[in-house]
Parts: structure tokens; C-alpha cells; sequence
């Protein structure tokens, strides 16, 4: 009822204000009216806390002028009052609001009704003392605001128990009673038992043994124990008799040492007057528990021969006497006593061992008896080889006592030769023996013969699945090839084979696991489809290939008609002269390095190493791992003259890299002008290549020292979901070249297609000027689909995030004075948007030659690459307005229009078209006999209201169409859609957009400054629990459940759900911006992978979580882009996975009344530079939080700045802090409920945290300098009226700081006053110098006593 007053009251003002101003040209008419007093109503008033009622203040006559209105409230603490009337109940008591118009005074009485509590809770229920003990009862009252917060105690029976004003309980006398504890009308007991005090010992006992003998080496637990069994313990005290037989420990462990009896006694420490306990224990030496037959596991059948076995025991120390059997005479026999055996017979054979102190006592051995074996050595291998070429021979050994090893030589030294490991070589034509001798016997020997065939000029070797080392032959292309010499099964033989110009056939068919190393020179490697491209050819059956092929000096080496499955399956360090790399398809499944190297990767680890010529074309290269980032299709470091044609890169990471040595291995190197050696250097040709599914730069260039350049036809699709999705081209480290010499880089006639990434090309031309290097950027396609990355990291330490979203990003380092210097030129390219400045960085660029029409862009570039001209006539829409213009493009001049309705649209002699009036019409183009008719409708204008727009997702009607929701009237396609992306392209400046209930899961940009969209739930509060079911109803609010990218200023979203892969983003400076009445639970995009790099404490110094990520983000693309006057208030944020709200830049921040539930890394940041202003972070609940709840990186960079960190709630934050520990350095900031970095650098700035809960938080406050100590600062902080309770760290704040600084540098300067420690509400802890690190002398001088009294205290 009071909610329908306020709103009756101010229906009236509203009423009454809006009859004064539709009078208000009347009212000029009459004689002004003298002001004799003012009526005030009503008259007095009586409010609950928080209530609100508006006074009405009328001029006396009731049609006088009304000047100014002045409230005052005489006591602001009890009741607040508005400049425009309205009165608030704050705390119970009487106000007196005075109304002031002029000379004229009203007075009217506010009356604030008393909280009364509602819910009385007792920290215990029921409690059991002995006589003399104590406990303190503590309680807590709801609603919090109660007005009488004291309650009073009292005891049923103060002879058994007795109770203090403080509610203190002491036990008096044994028995049963009840405390009460009353409040406000609310009672509540607690049932107290009290039981006798202690009892003392009168014996001890040593708990009886199941046996008392104890085996030497082993030990025995006793146990003791007192009688009574309720009376007080008391340290045991054990003692040996005999400790060269037994010792016992401190904690009753005896253990024997040697046979014998011994006696264990227990007494008690402090009562000597109890008599010990004893105890005897018998001490002995056991028999083994088991025995073990050892000896060998075969024995031969040879007259004479004799095996010994003999036994073991365990434990060791046992022992026993045994006799020996066997369970075979036939097989064996064996001398009882000795264990001596003679084998009679092959078989298997069981021996055992029996005690005879235990005839149960037993072991046995199973062995097998072998026939005798003739020693004997055969060798196997080729039977032939060709001269100058090598073979591997193996040698198998048998006898019963002969090893496996042999000794290698040759019958004839003229016609082979051999070494040690059965390696043979072919010297001439002939034949021989490859003989092996046993090394345990010499005598024993085999040979095989072999055959060495001289093959003649063939330099050549053919592979060929399942080809046997038959001594045949085989035929292939007229050539004939021996089995087994130059016809081989596999490549794994072939290396040693090879001569300088050696040709290698490989024939269709699987080649598994063949590594091979080249070293010869001109070596070409030929499969079944040389010649036939792997993009688009026609392919005969493949040789399909695995293992890697290394190329060590092999010069002008060619790979042509492959299919090759493997890691980085071409390599080389050594440099080239020469590599051809031909319509081969590669199947990339996981690279060597750790995924840093590529398909062909030639590895120069020195500036001398190079590689010369290379030639990829006409390849297939697919990456199909499933491992981590890194993979390349080409990846080299100084290369000379490439050429890279028509090939297709599937899936790869980067796809072409090429960079220098010196140090170069990682991207910033790369960039940064590091490194040396040629990098990419001579003449270089990228054309008619293809990229799909990248991860990063398709194209990579390191360190380019090219004479010429050439990019041209190549289709680059970067199109990867990947936070690294950089663009598609980088050039870095452009070098300037020589005096007077102009070079051109064309990067002409391509398609750049890129739907995730920051930019699509991005060029370091280092120092060059247009005098010594033109890049020629004309004639190319780029397509985009806006994707926005702003999460990226400061590549080039300039404070930039690089969200280089749109088009394209042209960089340089190096910035000449005059524009006109600059060597990049873009010109006549296609893009899907118009270009705009920002995108374009340190170029020259004709602004006026560009093409959005993509058919006009084909036609032309199609006549620049010599097609046929031909008469068109372009244009970009075929609807119009009345009144609009559009402009139509013939190709050809000379051309004549003609309109069918002029009465519809006119043109005039330049294809201009003006629309007149709805309809259809069509223009004609003539050019000679030839004619183009252009089909256009034209639409009416319809009159509709640019104030208010509506979105609803049932919306039906054709476009004009009036539609009526509530009091106003929308009309369909002009301000009314069906979803908020429409909506958003048609919105209007300063423009009110109702949204109806509805899932909408499109990504939207807000373009339009002004914009207030308000959701079905604009007038709920979600941080209200009875709220929460609308806001998670698809019925009833309107669900956002995509990004939404805000890209202008004064910007109000209030009353929406955000769910699914939802996130709002900032890229640029923004100012007003209002988040309120939201609700987001569980938003599901792709939280940013960026390694959190922030100098934390702990072993886990890079966590791979963004915390510049956030639910919402706010990150510009320079210092100057701030996020200026947000006011985010009454949301609702529980279950985001990443940081919640994190602001770059922001000058002045009001975030108020959030709820803040289970969030992974920070609920607010706020990361500084040169802003400054005030920051209000007040009323809000952080809970559950994994590192921070607030997090201020670089705060105090400018002078002036406050942060007021007021009434906020602070629960279990910080205690998921992913490793970090305590620093007792005090170095590194810790996972806190409030954190600070940077906190000062060259300004005034002031911190107030006041009026706080810091409960159950891994820490509560930590803050670090993280500059130089010779800067000094002027700073002021203070925390006051906070509870710190149950903190989980050994400390509640930590004032971190260099080694280096000094009190001067980098002073304790935060005052603690007026603040309440404890392990819980009512147990006080007193806070040492350790638990708060860098506190302000001074500090703690008025702390209280329990949570309660703060609470009565806090301002």
C-alpha cells in the first residue's frame, strides 16, 4: 500500500506539473499572482525504516507562482529529504523536515518507527560443564537493523549455574537448569548440564598379552591404562629390566634384541606414589618361516657332470638342517645331504629341501633337464649386394653353453669387406663368405655365401611393396633392377645406395615406419603421381609413406607424388642449394619440438646456414593432430628465393613461417627486430595458394630481407575460434635494404577471409621509406565476420589491446615526419564495410578507391587481370524511399537511362535515381544496341515516432504497419522487430527500446548513441530472492543469450537475463554507461586463455585464466580510451566462470547493490592509467569468489582520485587460490577479498574501506607497489568499522613492497581504527604486527570488542 501511495503522490506532481506547463501560455495572458504563503501536505508523518513518502508544496493562492522549494531535515540520521520532496524513514526516532519557499516556513513531523526483531538465534542450544568451567553465549538478531540489539540473561537455578549480563554461563554444582535469553519480546533457552570436576588415578595397568614370547628382531606395542577409567590422565613412563635383551620406547614399543626373559614395567609421570605395572616377556630365536631351493633353472644330460643347490632362509637369523629328494629318479638323482645332482634323462624335474627339525618345513624348485645341443652358428643376410654398396649380416648361435655373441670376417678381402657388427660392404664382383665364430668358442663357426654383382651406370633405386631378396630382377620403365640391391621393399636400405643425381622410384603401395637421411647430392624422390598436383588432380593409386626423411648437404633435392603420414616428415639443418617440394599430399599428425616445427622444416641454427631456391607446389598439406598449438606447414629460418605455388594448408596453426636466426624463436622476438641471417631474402612468390581452418598467421614472415615480393591470387581463410587468431598476413622487421635501391612488394588479386582474429594484415616495415620500398596493397578481397578480441596482449608495449576488428591492421615502429613516406599503399580493394581510418595504421591510402559492391570488385579486378570489358551497371540496393537518391554505376561511358514511371523515379543523365512515390519501376541502360533494365520498388515513408522503439519476438505485420503496445503506437520495420539485431541497425539516437519477454541469440552491436533498452523486468530488483523465478522464466524476461558488443555512449540496459554464451564488451572510449536490474547466471562464452601474468604470490606464478576477461568488458585500444561515469547497480551475477566486471581505464565508477555469486578469478577490476576521479564500490555481496572480490591494478596514476570501498560483504573469497601461499617476503600480492597493485605511482590518491564483512576470506586486504623505489608518493588510506572474521590467512591485510624501499619511498600508510577481529562474532582476536603487514602507526588504538557493538557503532 505504501509502494501505490508513492506512486498516487507522485501521479499528482506529475498531474499537476503537466497542467502548469499546458497552461502555461494562458497564465502569460493573466496578471502575475503575489505569493501570500505555502500549504504543506501532509502535516506530519510516521514511516517504517526505508519507507518513502513525497511532500506536496502548493503557493497560497493556489494560481500564485511557485519560486525554488527548500527541504531541510533536522536530523538526517532519522530521516533524509530530497531536493524533490522525498522524505525516507532511515533509523527509529523524530525528525522535523522544514519547508522553505522564500520568506515562507512550514514545518512538518517525521516520526520513524523502531525495528523490532523478528528472529532471536543463540550460538548454542545446549551445553555441558564441568563444575568451575565457563562458555560465552552469543546471538544474533534479524532483521539486522533492529533497533534494540541487547539481550538480557538469566539463570532458572544460580546454584547449579550462573549467568553474566554478557551472557557468560559458569557451572556452580552438578546438576540441570535452563538459561533464558529475551529480546524485544523474543525468548530463547539454553539447557546447561553440569557434571562433577576431575577424578584422580588411583592404579595402572598394562592391557594383558595374548602371548608374552617375542621373536628376536621383531617387536611388541603394549598398551597401558589408568583406573579409574574417568580419572585424570597422565604421561606414561615405560623401562626395561634388561636392555641388552629387550628395549622399550617412550610410546610401550619393545623390541628384542637377544633370547631371553626380560621385564617391562609402566609407571605414571606425575603420581609416583601409583605403583607400576609390570609385565615379562620371553625372548627367543624362531625357525625360518620358509626355505628357498636355489641353484639353475636347466641342467644338460652329460655323463659325469654334478649341479649343486643349496638353501635359504627367511627371515634371515632362522635356520634349519634339510635333506634333498627328487621327484624323478628316471630324470635325475641327488645326493641327500650335499644337494649334488646328476641329470639322467631330458624332462622336467621338481628338487626339494625338507627340514628336519619340521618336516612341514619344505621348498622345492621345478627345472627343466635338457637334452645335450651341438653348438652351431648360422648366419643370414643378402646373398647378394652390389658393388659399393652395403649390407647388415645377423649370426644365431646354439649350444647348450655358447652365448649369444659373435666374431664377423670375409673368405675373400678382395670382394668384400666387414666390421664388428656384421656390417658388410660390396668391393668387387665376385663371390665370398661372410663367416661368424662363436666368442665363446672360436671352433664354432658358420659362413654364407654371397654374390656382389657390379650394377653398372645405374645411379638409380626402385621401391617396390613386397619386392624379395630372390637374386632376380625387376623391370621398370625398361630399366632392369636387382632384387634386393637396387630394387628394395622399403626406403629404410636406400640412403646407402645413393650417389649424386640417384633417382628414387617409389611404386604404389603402404611404406611403414621408412626414416631415411640423404646426404647425396641431386637426388629426386618420385612416387606414382609426380606431376599430378595434390590440390586438384587427377591421382593414380599412392605410395603412402611414413618416417621422417632428413636432409643433410642434399642439394637440389626434389619429393614430387607422395602421400606421407608422419611428424615433421622433412627436415634439414644443414642448409641448401635447391629444395623442390611437388605435389605430395601430407597428412600431419603432430610435430617433433613440442609442436613448434612444421611439415618441411628447415631449421638454420646459424646465420651461415641457408637455405636457396625452394619450390613448394602443387601440395596437399593436412594438419590432423589433436595435441596443442605450434603446428606448421612451412616452417624455416633464412631462406632465399621461395616460391610457393598452388598448395592448400588444412588446419594449421600457421601454415607458412619463415623467419631469421640470432634468437628468434618466439613471435615478440620475431617482431622486435632481433635476430639476423638472411631471414627471407632474393625473390620470393606466394601465388595460388589456398589456407583453410587456421589458428593464427597463414602467412608469417619473420625477418624479410627480399629483394622482390610477391603475394598474389592466394585464397587466406583464417577462420579458426581462437583467442590467437592474430590475421592473416604478418611482415615484421622489414629490412631497409640497399642505398638507392626501390623495391616493390606486390600483395595483389587475393582473398582474405577471416571470421575470428584481430586484423587481417599487419606489416613492421622496421625503418624503410617509400624511396627504398613500395608494398602495393591493391586488388584484394576482405572478408570479415566482425569478431571482436579485445582480450589480447600488449604486443608492442605501447598499452595496446589490438582489437583490430574490421579490416584490416597496417604497423610500423618506425614514423617517418611526412605521411607520404610511408612505403605501405592500399588501394581498390573490396571490403564488406566502409573503411574507416581507424583501421588503417601508418600507411598511405586512397581514400576514394575502395569497392562494397563484391560483383562490381570482381568485374573490375577481373578487367585488371585481362578479361573482356563489358557493359554492366552496378548499384547497391533495389529499394528505395520516397525522397532517397541511389546512384547506379555503368562500366562503360557514353551510357543513356531511361525511367518506365517517372511518376515512381526519375534518373538523370549520370544514373542518378530519385525515388518519387511508391511502386515499382524499372531504369534502363543503354549503350548503343545494348541495354541493362534495373528492377527498383520504391516504399512509402510512414510518420513514426524516433523516441521509442520495440522488440518482440511474436511481431507479425508488413513493414509500415502500425503496432500498439500499451499507450504507444510502433510501426513495423521502422522502430518495431522482431529481434534486437534489426533493431539495433535501425535504432535512433536517444532512443527508449522496449524488449518483450523472448530468447534472443544473436550478437548485437549498440552503434547508436542514447540508446535505453529496457527489459519486461526493468521495475524487479534481482538481487531480491522473491525476484530470481521471473528473471530465470523465458515466459517472462527477455533473455539475452549471445554477445553484445556496446559501441557508443549513454547506454542504459536495465531489467534483462543473460544467459548462455551472453558477454558484454567495450572496445573503444565510452562514457554513461548503466547496468541495472539485470540478472546473469551462468554465462557460457569462451572465457579468454590468456596466462595471468601478475606477479602473484606462489609456486603458480601463470595461471591460465584471463583475468582481463569478465562477464562484462571494458578494455579501449589505447591510454586514452577510458570507460567514463558507469554506473552498474542492483545486478544479480552468479556462476560466471571468468572475472565478472573488468574496466580499463575507467574514470569514475559507480558499482552499488550487486550480488556477486560464485565467480572464478575477480568479481570487479579495475585497471588504471592515466584516469583518475571518484570510484564507489558500496553495498555490494562478493561470495565465493576463486582469487579476489576487488582487484585495483594501477590505481593513483593521476591526483584526485577516490575509492570509497563501503558496506560491502566479503564471503569465502580468495580460498581457491590455484597454489599460492603466503610470502612471508612480503614481495608478491595474495589472493584477498580486496587487492591493490600499483596502487601508487606519482599522484594524491585516498582509499576508505569502511563499514565491511570480511568473512571466511583467504585474506582481506593486500596491496603492492610495483615500481621503482626512488619514486615517493602521497597517499592516504583507511579502514575503519570492518569485522574481519575467520579469515583463512595467518595475517588480514599484507602490505607488500620491494626489498629496496624504505619507509620514505614507500611508507605504511593505512590507518586500522574502529575495526572488530575475531574468530567469530563474538571471540575477539587481537591483530599482531605479522597480521597486518605495513599498518600505519597509530593503527587499532579503538578496535571492539565483538561484532555486535561495531555493528551499533558504524556511522
Amino acid at each position: 500500500m505504501r509502494k501505490f501511495g508513492k506512486i498516487l503522490v507522485a501521479l499528482v506532481l506529475m498531474l499537476g506539473l503537466g497542467l502548469l506547463v499546458g497552461c502555461s501560455c494562458e497564465k502569460e495572458k493573466e496578471q502575475e499572482k503575489v505569493l501570500e504563503g505555502i500549504t504543506v501536505t501532509p502535516a506530519s508523518l510516521t514511516l517504517d525504516s526505508s519507507d518513502i513518502q513525497v511532500l506536496e508544496v502548493k503557493p497560497v493562492p493556489a494560481d500564485a507562482e511557485l519560486p525554488s522549494v527548500e527541504f531541510i531535515s533536522s536530523d538526517s540520521r532519522i530521516a533524509s529529504v530530497g531536493k524533490d520532496g522525498k522524505v525516507m524513514g532511515l533509523r527509529a526516532g523524530t525528525a522535523e523536515i522544514t519547508v522553505k519557499v522564500g520568506e515562507f516556513t512550514k514545518k512538518v513531523t517525521v516520526t520513524v518507527n523502531p525495528v523490532m526483531p523478528t528472529s532471536l538465534t543463540l550460538s548454542k542450544e545446549e551445553v555441558t560443564l564441568k563444575v568451575g568451567e565457563k562458555i560465552a553465549i552469543t546471538y544474533k538478531v534479524e532483521p539486522q537493523d533492529t533497533t534494540d540489539q541487547v539481550a538480557a540473561f538469566a539463570s532458572d537455578d544460580e546454584a547449579i549455574a550462573t549467568v553474566s549480563a554478557e551472557g557468560e554461563i559458569e557451572a556452580v554444582a552438578e546438576g540441570e537448569t535452563v538459561v533464558k535469553v529475551s529480546l524485544g519480546g523474543l525468548e530463547e533457552e539454553v539447557a546447561v548440564t553440569v557434571i562433577p570436576a576431575d577424578i584422580l588415578p588411583a592404579s595402572v595397568r598394562i592391557k594383558p598379552l595374548e602371548s608374552n614370547d617375542l621373536v628376536v628382531g621383531e617387536t611388541l606395542q603394549l598398551e597401558g591404562f589408568i583406573l579409574p577409567a574417568d580419572a585424570v590422565q597422565d604421561a606414561f613412563v615405560w623401562a626395561s629390566s634388561d636392555e641388552a635383551v629387550a628395549t622399550v620406547s617412550a610410546e610401550g614399543l619393545v623390541t628384542a634384541l637377544a633370547a631371553g626373559e626380560v621385564e617391562i614395567s609402566l609407571s605414571l609421570k606425575n603420581y609416583p606414589d601409583v605403583p607400576a605395572a609390570k609385565v615379562t616377556i620371553n625372548c627367543y630365536v624362531p625357525l625360518p618361516e620358509r626355505i628357498r631351493v636355489n641353484g639353475p633353472d636347466k641342467i644338460v644330460v652329460i655323463e659325469g657332470e654334478l649341479y649343486e643347490y643349496i638353501v635359504s632362509f627367511e627371515p634371515e637369523g632362522t635356520y634349519t638342517d634339510v635333506t634333498w629328494s627328487v621327484d624323478d629318479e628316471t630324470k635325475a638323482t641327488i645326493d641327500p645331504a650335499t644337494g649334488k645332482v646328476t641329470a639322467l634323462a631330458p624332462g622336467p624335474l621338481t628338487i626339494t629341501a625338507t627340514s628336519t627339525a619340521l618336516a612341514a618345513l619344505k621348498a622345492s624348485k621345478m627345472i627343466i633337464v635338457e637334452a645335450y645341443v651341438a653348438p652351431e652358428v648360422t648366419v643370414e643376410g643378402k646373398t647378394s649386394i652390389g658393388v659399393g654398396l652395403n649390407a647388415v649380416y645377423k649370426a644365431t648361435v646354439k649350444g647348450n653353453y655358447l652365448g649369444p655373441n659373435v666374431t664377423w670376417s670375409v673368405s675373400d678381402e678382395a670382394v668384400l669387406s666387414i666390421d664388428g657388427a656384421g656390417n658388410v660392404t660390396g668391393l668387387a664382383a665376385g663371390t665370398a663368405n661372410v663367416i661368424a665364430a662363436s666368442v665363446d668358442d672360436p671352433e664354432v663357426k658358420g659362413m654364407l655365401e654371397v654374390t656382389v654383382i657390379d650394377v653398372g651406370e645405374n645411379l638409380n633405386v626402385l621401391i617396390k611393396a613386397g619386392v624379395e631378396d630372390d637374386g632376380g630382377t625387376t623391370e621398370y620403365d625398361g630399366v632392369t633392377y636387382y632384387n634386393g640391391i637396387n630394387a628394395l621393399p622399403n626406403l629404410t636400405d636406400v640412403a646407402p645406395l645413393l650417389r649424386d643425381g640417384s633417382k628414387i622410384f617409389v611404386l604404389a603401395g603402404e611404406y611403414a615406419s621408412n626414416p631415411i637421411t640423404i646426404t647425396a647430392k641431386n637426388v629426386s624422390l618420385i612416387g606414382p603421381n609426380a606431376g599430378i598436383s595434390a590440390v586438384d588432380g587427377a591421382r593414380v593409386p599412392e605410395a603412402k609413406i611414413s618416417g621422417k626423411i632428413t636432409l643433410d648437404g642434399a642439394d637440389n633435392f626434389t619429393m614430387d607424388g607422395f602421400h606421407i603420414v608422419d611428424k615433421s616428415p622433412i627436415r634439414s639443418t644443414s642448409g641448401l642449394n635447391k629444395l623442390t617440394i611437388k605435389n605430395n599430399h601430407f597428412d600431419y599428425v603432430g610435430a617433433e619440438g613440442g609442436g613448434g616445427e612444421g611439415v618441411i622444416f628447415l631449421h638454420a641454427a646459424a646465420d651461415a646456414i641457408e637455405y636457396h631456391d625452394v619450390l613448394l607446389q602443387g601440395n596437399l598439406l593436412e594438419e590432423n593432430s589433436t595435441g596443442g598449438p605450434g603446428f606448421r606447414g612451412l616452417r624455416a629460418r633464412n631462406v632465399v628465393n621461395l616460391t610457393i605455388l598452388d598448395n592448400k594448408f588444412i588446419g594449421f596453426y600457421e601454415p607458412v613461417r619463415i623467419e631469421a636466426t640470432g634468437g628468434v624463436g618466439t613471435w615478440n622476438a620475431a617482431r622486435t627486430n632481433e635476430g639476423s641471417g638472411a631471414g627471407l631474402g632474393g625473390k620470393v612468390l606466394i601465388q595460388g595458394n589456398v589456407t583453410e581452418n587456421v589458428g593464427e598467421y597463414p602467412l608469417f614472415f619473420g625477418r624479410v630481407t627480399a629483394d622482390e615480393f610477391d603475394i598474389l591470387h592466394n585464397t587466406i581463410n583464417l577462420n579458426a575460434a581462437s583467442q590467437y587468431s592474430y590475421g592473416t598476413m604478418m611482415f615484421t622487421n622489414i629490412q631497409k635494404g640497399p642505398e638507392g635501391v626501390q623495391r616493390t612488394y606486390n600483395i595483389k588479386y587475393n582473398n582474405f577471409m577471416f571470421s575470428g582474429g584481430w586484423h587481417g594484415l599487419r606489416i613492421d616495415s622496421s625503418e624503410c621509406l617509400k624511396e627504398n620500398l613500395i608494398i602495393d596493397i591493391q586488388w584484394n578481397k576482405w572478408l570479415t565476420e566482425h569478431n571482436f578480441y579485445p582480450d589480447t596482449p600488449d604486443e608492442d608495449g605501447l598499452g595496446n589491446f589490438h582489437e583490430d576488428y574490421v579490416i584490416s591492421r597496417f604497423y610500423t615502429g618506425y614514423q617517418p615526419e611526412d605521411p607520404e613516406q610511408y612505403p605501405i599503399y592500399v588501394a581498390n580493394n573490396f571490403y564488406q564495410s566502409k573503411p574507416e581510418d581507424y583501421m588503417f595504421t601508418n600507411i598511405r591510402r586512397d581514400k576514394t578507391s575502395y569497392f562494397l559492391n563484391e560483383a562490381e570488385f570482381d568485374y573490375y579486378r577481373g578487367v585488371q587481370l585481362g578479361a573482356a570489358e563489358e557493359f554492366k551497371v552496378f548499384y547497391d540496393s533495389d529499394e528505395l524511399y520516397e525522397g532517397e537518391t541511389l546512384q547506379l554505376r555503368a562500366t562503360k561511358d557514353g551510357v543513356t537511362y531511361a525511367s518506365s514511371a517517372d511518376a515512381v523515379a526519375t534518373v538523370d543523365a549520370a544514373g542518378l535515381v530519385t525515388a518519387v512515390a511508391a511502386g515499382d519501376v524499372n531504369i534502363t541502360a543503354t549503350l548503343g544496341t545494348d541495354e541493362v533494365v534495373v528492377a527498383l520498388k520504391v516504399l512509402s515513408l510512414v510518420e513514426w515516432d524516433k523516441t521509442i522503439g520495440l522488440v518482440d519476438p511474436a511481431l507479425a505485420g508488413e513493414k509500415g504497419d502500425p503496432v500498439v503496445v500499451g499507450e504507444k503506437t510502433y510501426h513495423v520495420g521502422y522502430n518495431a522487430f522482431k529481434d534486437l539485431e534489426l533493431m539495433m541497425a535501425a535504432a535512433q539516437a536517444n532512443q527508449t527500446i522496449t524488449v518483450l519477454p523472448g530468447a534472443y541469440d544473436k550478437a548485437i552491436e549498440i552503434k547508436t548513441n542514447g540508446l535505453t533498452l529496457v527489459g519486461p523486468l526493468a521495475d524487479k530488483d534481482p538481487t531480491v530472492a522473491a525476484n530470481q523465478a521471473d528473471f530465470a522464466d523465458p515466459a517472462k524476461a527477455a533473455q539475452i543469450q549471445e554477445q553484445m558488443y556496446v559501441l557508443a555512449d549513454n547506454i542504459t540496459i536495465k531489467g534483462f537475463s543473460f544467459n548462455g554464451p551472453s558477454r558484454v564488451q567495450f572496445f573503444k572510449k565510452q562514457s554513461n554507461f548503466v547496468f541495472e536490474y539485470n540478472y546473469v547466471d551462468n554465462p557460457t562464452y569462451t572465457k579468454p586463455t590468456i596466462l595471468f601474468k601478475e606477479g602473484f604470490q606462489g609456486t603458480n606464478e601463470a595461471i591460465t585464466d584471463n583475468v582481463g576477461g569478465g562477464f562484462i568488458h571494458g578494455g579501449g585500444n589505447a591510454m586514452s580510451d577510458y570507460m567514463i561515469n558507469f554506473r552498474i547497480e542492483r545486478n544479480l551475477f552468479k556462476n560466471v566462470a571468468d572475472t565478472v566486471v573488468y574496466l580499463c581505464m575507467p574514470e569514475n565508477l559507480e558499482f552499488n547493490h550487486n550480488i556477486l555469486d560464485t565467480y572464478d578469478i575477480v568479481g570487479l577490476r579495475l585497471d588504471f592509467g592515466s584516469t583518475y576521479g571518484t570510484y564507489n564500490i558500496k553495498n555490494n555481496t562478493f561470495k565465493n569468489g576463486e582469487l579476489f572480490g576487488f582487484y585495483s591494478r594501477g590505481y593513483g596514476t593521476a591526483p584526485g582520485s577516490t575509492m570509497n570501498i563501503e558496506g560491502n560483504v566479503f564471503d569465502n573469497v580468495g580460498n581457491n587460490g590455484k597454489g599460492y601461499v603466503f610470502d612471508p617476503a612480503l614481495t608478491r600480492i595474495a589472493p584477498s577479498a580486496v587487492a591493490v597493485r600499483n596502487y601508487k605511482e606519482t599522484g594524491d590518491a585516498t582509499f576508505s574501506i569502511k563499514n565491511n564483512d570480511f568473512l571466511q576470506c583467504a585474506m582481506a586486504l593486500s596491496m603492492r607497489n610495483n615500481y621503482a623505489s626512488t619514486i615517493t608518493f602521497t597517499f592516504t588510506s583507511e579502514v575503519k568499522y570492518n569485522a574481519f572474521i575467520n579469515t583463512a590467512a595467518p595475517e588480514f591485510y599484507q602490505r607488500t613492497r620491494y626489498a629496496t624501499d624504505t619507509e620514505a619511498t614507500n611508507p605504511n600508510d593505512t590507518l586500522f581504527d574502529y575495526n572488530f577481529f575475531g574468530s567469530s562474532e563474538t571471540v575477539k582476536v587481537e591483530p599482531t604486527v605479522a597480521q597486518l603487514q605495513g599498518a600505519k602507526e597509530g593503527s587499532n588504538a579503538n578496535n571492539f570488542d565483538t561484532y555486535a557493538a561495531l555493528v551499533a557503532a558504524r556511522p
